[in-house]
């Protein structure tokens, strides 16, 4: 996508009056600035880490999964939830932020003060979103459509109840209740006039990547907005690895399938899942250690929002400058070099080309 295109949608926001000039020359600027280990300007987004507790434990979580090895080195690891404080004096630091995800390694919905920080958000005129299992979804809606969030993203991995179950490991029954939920939400947002942007996000692998087509189906019934395909983030475990989930860019018929599905036209936005390139092949420059900073409620601090890399040890925000510490240099020295961890070797940003 061209930085016309990734900057347009901000100057609307611009002259809707939800975000300032400033922020969106901040993020053009960082957007056309050459990558390097030490980045001269500002983070243009900050991803708050809200809290670390969960109402699921999906097997396919880099978090919370109990098929994954707490000695997995990669694994992130809990923390307190995110204080308003904490959150409020990050957001005063970097005041040129233009959007502000408030997700993390957690249901954020389990955070008491979740709509406190999306107020913070919004009265600096910066853009928040969130994501949900929809699982409890019901309990918060009036709150979600009276709020500034500008999107909020449904995890429903999965067309049917039995995909939903092979995908996260959890009960069946779950899904009828989330489906629900969603169409809850879609309705009060109408009845409330509210700008509010609904997503729907599926998790793609070998197995149902031939369901695609059921996946935006049910997005389009239940009325949202945009529907995400996301490649499948793997592990180097049994039944996790790319090999087995992945979705490749030399399969002919997975190509072929995508082609096809492309070529229609759908009632909601869709975005396609990028597919990975085999190891040793050419790579995507991951943008996010150079335009992202993530902290934890402990006030940890990372560069990567994908496959959730481990925290602590990475310097905190109460540096004297986070943005540029060392671990920040050496990530993205990694990145410019070619030198990844394990995990950015099979991640869609790094080593993922999209689908044509």
């Amino acid at each position: 996508m061209s930085i016309r295109n990734k900057v347009v949608p901000y100057v609307l926001k611009v002259m809707r009056g939800d975000v300032r000039l400033g922020q969106v020359a901040g993020f053009a600027r960082n957007r056309l600035a050459r990558k390097a280990e030490v980045m001269t300007g500002p983070p243009t987004h900050i991803s708050f880490c809200v809290t670390s507790r969960c109402s699921f434990r999906c097997d396919m979580c880099p978090t919370h999964s109990t098929k994954t090895p707490e000695s997995y080195v990669h694994r992130h690891r809990e923390a307190p939830d995110m204080s308003v404080d904490l959150l409020r004096s990050v957001l005063d630091r970097y005041s040129n932020v233009v959007r502000v995800p408030l997700i993390g390694v957690g249901e954020p919905l389990l955070h008491p003060q979740l709509f406190d920080m999306v107020r913070e958000c919004t009265k600096r005129r910066m853009i928040a979103d969130t994501i949900t299992n929809g699982y409890a979804l019901d309990a918060f809606i009036p709150d979600i459509v009276s709020s500034a969030i500008d999107r909020i993203c449904v995890s429903i991995n999965g067309h049917t109840a039995d995909e939903f179950h092979r995908m996260t490991g959890n009960p069946g029954i779950y899904y009828s209740r989330i489906l629900r939920n969603v169409e809850a939400l879609v309705r009060a947002r109408a009845n409330k006039r509210s700008s509010l942007r609904i997503d729907l996000s599926f998790i793609i692998d070998g197995k149902n990547y031939l369901h695609m087509k059921d996946m935006i189906e049910v997005a389009e019934r239940l009325g949202v907005d945009d529907v995400y395909l996301a490649q499948f983030i793997p592990s180097p475990h049994p039944g996790f690895t790319p090999q087995e989930r992945c979705l490749f860019a030399d399969e002919k018929e997975v190509v072929e399938e995508l082609a096809l599905l492309m070529s229609r036209k759908y009632r909601c936005h869709v975005r396609w899942p990028y597919l990975l390139r085999r190891l040793g092949g050419e790579r995507t420059i991951c943008r996010w250690p150079f335009s992202m900073l993530r902290v934890d409620g402990a006030g940890n601090v990372s560069g990567c929002p994908m496959a959730v890399l481990n925290m602590h040890e990475n310097g905190t925000i109460y540096d004297k400058d986070p943005w540029n510490n060392q671990y920040f240099r050496d990530l993205r020295r990694r990145h410019l070099k070619g030198d990844l961890f394990w995990p950015c070797h099979s991640c869609a940003e790094c080593a993922g080309v999209a689908p044509s």
